[in-house]
């Protein structure tokens, strides 16, 4: 009898706002219907043109060419690329077909399907390491972006974008480096 009023006073106070039920809290229900999954939609790759792209990748090396920045003027269409060479910060002219060979490596590498984290759950602070950020607005005001510590995501597309823009840094510098 005291088992019965135990069990009563339990399903009572798991009615009460705040409380958990005995399915909430990982106790099988018998209620026989199971509990409405909500499907999250998988992301599309946008539609529009790329406007504007960046890519930063920060290891243990100083790279000659970093902290990437591709963007298209919405007015005339000219096309710029900003970058770190070492120390100084640089600006040139591209051909807008930049902003496009990005744009098909976002989408053959579904970087728009990327988590907007990466992360280690450690406890331990790594001192030494990586760090990474990647972004891109497109017309239509849709914009992607994904970060990461010491992880990256599959595929390959944050190195085939920060190699792109790499290339094209060092076009536009020259064979001085």
């Amino acid at each position: 009898m005291n088992h019965l009023k135990t069990l009563l006073l339990m399903s009572v106070i798991s009615t009460l706002p705040g409380c958990h039920s005995p399915k909430s809290a990982g106790v099988p229900s018998t209620s026989g219907s199971p509990a409405p999954t909500v499907e999250k939609a998988k992301p599309q790759m946008p539609q529009g043109r790329l406007l504007k792209v960046t890519c930063r990748y920060q290891g243990m090396m100083m790279q000659p060419f970093s902290n990437f920045d591709l963007q298209r003027d919405t007015v005339t269409g000219a096309a710029k690329l900003s970058f770190s060479h070492y120390s100084d910060d640089k600006e040139y002219a591209v051909s807008d077909t930049l902003l496009d060979a990005a744009r098909r490596i976002i989408e053959e590498e579904k970087m728009y399907e990327y988590d907007s984290h990466y992360s280690l759950n450690l406890d331990e602070r790594i001192l030494d390491g990586f760090n990474w950020s990647f972004s891109a607005d497109f017309e239509g005001k849709e914009r992607l972006f994904s970060s990461g510590s010491h992880v990256m995501p599959d595929g390959n597309g944050i190195h085939r974008l920060e190699g792109l823009l790499f290339d094209a840094a060092k076009a536009c510098v020259g064979p001085e480096d």
